[in-house]
């Protein structure tokens, strides 16, 4: 009864790990939704500007034409730009609304029924180092899966090892003869036949269970060491690429910005020129959002591996 018990816990264990493997899946998609949302957010900031910008040189651009500094044809270049603009504009809006509704079916509303989702996108908090995490790894769901199935499989062949054994029943009791008034300890013994050789199978099975196990575990714990070095590093990549994107690339594009849109309107530079600064700027900040929006991703993964709570580090 108390190998049969040792199955059951163990059994148990399992479908509890499953629950909280599914709790910890779930919150991680709710995570990753919800900065869907505010990158999304921040590419209809930057959809909105392009737009802005558009216009501007829009006109800039007439009134170079109009008093005869620009031809005709810079003015339909730009017409061009803003119509992309507005098509651009209005597909960020589209992209932010399914996003927006994915987040609140996570939820489970079926409407996103709040106004927008705050977060600190490019606080980019640093990680601990690489040998704390790795010691982590004890904690993530598929080891606590695998050594609980191992347990399990021991438990099952001890539970079979026990059905092996031989139950030898012993009756004993004292019979009287009446005719010759004598009495005599009589003795009896039930050995039920063949169980031994039915254990065999299960006992075999569940051997060949218990060893499987220690590899397969060794074996997960290895894939996981690897993935987390490899997330780890694309970590710390992340961070100094949004780093460098947000303290150098982007205040430098928009002084190149600057300097060619006085240039522009002096006739040092060309509108190709100008259109150029700007298409280096806008990019430089969506590409700062995706890097940043990549490392806030990149530490879910990590934390998922680890087995520990997330936390979006937002608002609705």
């Amino acid at each position: 009864t108390t190998l049969r018990g040792d199955v059951a816990r163990h059994e148990a264990a399992l479908i509890d790990n499953e629950k909280d493997t599914e709790r910890l899946d779930l919150l991680a998609e709710a995570t990753r939704r919800f900065i869907d949302v505010v990158v999304d957010q921040e590419r209809l900031m930057i959809a909105r500007d392009r737009l802005a910008l558009a216009e501007s040189t829009a006109r800039i651009v007439g009134e170079r034409v109009t008093i005869g500094k620009s031809p005709d044809t810079e003015r339909r270049r730009v017409r061009i730009a803003v119509a992309r603009a507005k098509t651009e504009l209005e597909h960020a809006e589209h992209e932010l609304a399914t996003s927006r509704l994915k987040l609140a079916t996570q939820w489970g509303r079926i409407e996103a029924d709040f106004s927008s989702a705050q977060a600190r996108l490019f606080d980019l908090q640093p990680v601990g180092s690489f040998n704390t995490l790795a010691q982590e790894l004890e904690g993530n769901p598929d080891l606590i899966r695998h050594a609980t199935e191992k347990r399990l499989a021991e438990a099952r062949l001890r539970l079979a090892q026990s059905r092996r054994k031989t139950d030898i029943e012993l009756i004993g009791g004292v019979r009287y003869h009446k005719v010759s008034e004598d009495s005599a300890l009589v003795l009896s013994a039930s050995i039920p036949l063949g169980k031994r050789s039915r254990a065999a199978p299960a006992i075999e099975s569940s051997q060949v269970l218990s060893e499987r196990h220690p590899l397969l575990y060794r074996q997960k714990q290895l894939e996981l060491h690897a993935s987390l070095y490899e997330i780890y590093q694309e970590l710390l990549h992340a961070r100094i690429a949004a780093r460098s994107l947000r303290e150098q690339i982007i205040p430098e594009a928009e002084l190149a910005l600057g300097d060619y849109e006085k240039g522009y309107r002096s006739g040092r530079y060309s509108l190709l020129e100008l259109s150029d600064a700007q298409q280096t700027l806008l990019e430089a900040r969506l590409e700062a959002v995706m890097t940043a929006a990549n490392y806030h991703n990149l530490r879910i993964e990590i934390e998922r591996l680890t087995g520990q709570a997330m936390s979006t580090g937002g608002s609705q």
